[in-house]
C-alpha cells in the first residue's frame, strides 16, 4: 500500500511542478487510480480536475 501512495504523490508533485503530464504518466495515474485509498484518491481527482480546467495540460511524446 505504501508503494502504491507515494507513487501517486510523486506524480502528482511532478505533475503539479511541471505543469504538464505525459500520456504514459496520465495512464499510470488511472491504473494506480483503482487501488489507490482515499487520499490518493483526492489527489488523482485534483489532477484530473486541473487538467479538463487547462491548468495542466496532456504533453503528447515527441515522434
Amino acid at each position: 500500500m505504501l508503494a502504491t501512495h507515494s507513487k501517486v504523490v510523486d506524480l502528482y508533485l511532478e505533475t503539479t511542478c511541471a505543469g504538464f503530464i505525459s500520456d504514459s504518466a496520465y495512464q499510470s495515474l488511472i491504473c494506480l487510480e483503482q487501488s489507490a485509498d482515499k487520499i490518493d484518491q483526492k489527489l488523482i481527482k485534483h489532477l484530473k480536475q486541473r487538467i479538463s480546467q487547462g491548468s495542466i495540460s496532456m504533453a503528447t511524446p515527441l515522434a
